[in-house]
């Protein structure tokens, strides 16, 4: 949680990520403002609503982002 917001993260290995029904589950369940997944690609794009694809190299924008 940061400044009362709730986030969350989890780490890929694949080239295109995709979402699964667990992701949605616990998104729902903690009430995530949204979901980042890292992947080692390079793009950065939306994987559903509130959850979001973003490469490896991009971790610390996205930290300085939700500040």
């Amino acid at each position: 949680m940061r400044s009362g917001r709730r986030f969350g993260f989890e780490f890929k290995y694949v080239d295109a990520p995709r979402t699964t029904r667990p992701m949605h589950i616990v998104s729902d369940d903690l009430k995530l403002e949204k979901l980042v997944v890292y992947y080692p690609g390079e793009g950065r794009f939306p994987l559903a609503d509130g959850i979001e694809a973003l490469p490896f190299r991009q971790c610390p924008e996205i930290l300085a982002e939700m500040g």
